[in-house]
């Protein structure tokens, strides 16, 4: 319509055209997610013409996602108990955010593993999580969750731990 809204959701709709990616196509599931996470800088590509739908998401990836969302706010506390994330690092404040919201925790109390690939569990858990629909558990609430309000089925995967989750989902 004349306010570029969706008539029957109410969201913005993206012109896919105009962004700079060449593989994602105006119809791909994820082509309007991607105008939204690139307009509001949420995202960048992973080159100036590419976006990578199929590259798997880190937990660096998805944590500094998430705190941009929020709109990257400073974390209060500046004790890092990571060992594999320093001050210098693009995400560090991501990191720090995340676990202070109680997003997500490290995978050790001294590793956060930044370059570890997500499954599906991790990122329906980070996301369950940062929007404050519930923090129990390891991912089943999350993934019930996430299927009460479709946010798996167009994309076709598994929600478990050991399933790797793309940047397209």
């Amino acid at each position: 319509d004349k306010n570029n809204r969706c008539q029957v959701c109410g969201f913005k709709i993206y012109d896919i055209s105009t962004l700079p990616f060449t593989d994602v196509k105006t119809n791909d599931y994820f082509a309007q997610a991607v105008g939204w996470a690139f307009e509001n800088n949420i995202t960048a590509g992973t080159s100036d013409t590419t976006f990578s739908p199929d590259m798997m998401c880190t937990r660096a990836q998805v944590v500094t996602f998430l705190w941009r969302a929020a709109g990257c706010p400073e974390p209060s506390t500046t004790k890092n108990p990571f060992k594999d994330v320093k001050k210098t690092d693009w995400y560090y404040k991501a990191v720090l955010w995340a676990v202070e919201q109680n997003i997500t925790v490290g995978t050790s109390k001294t590793e956060f593993s930044p370059d570890m690939e997500c499954s599906t569990a991790i990122i329906l858990t980070f996301l369950f999580r940062a929007v404050g629909a519930g923090d129990n558990g390891w991912y089943e609430e999350a993934a019930a969750w996430a299927e009460s309000l479709d946010l798996v089925y167009v994309t076709g995967l598994t929600v478990d731990p050991v399933t790797p989750c793309p940047r397209k989902a």
